[in-house]
């Protein structure tokens, strides 16, 4: 989770604003923290907040990665 929140940030941190790219870096921060004490409901309480918090923001890259989709397949006639 740690790994692809990072890739995400990189790959979309643009797109997503500063406050949002902040509100990762926090979260992410917060799960390494829990990663490193050990304790199973530390990091699953840390994980799921991470995913509440970065799902909104995944799921707006997804609409628009298929509306780019759509708008290049009627360009094409497809």
């Amino acid at each position: 989770l740690i790994y692809q929140t990072e890739k995400f940030i990189s790959a979309h941190g643009a797109r997503l604003g500063s406050e949002a790219e902040a509100g990762l870096g926090r979260h992410l921060e917060a799960l390494r923290a829990a990663v490193e004490t050990g304790v199973k409901d530390q990091i699953q309480a840390a994980s799921q907040a991470l995913d509440a918090f970065a799902r909104p923001f995944a799921a707006q890259v997804m609409d628009d990665a298929v509306r780019a989709a759509m708008v290049g397949r009627a360009a094409s006639g497809a």
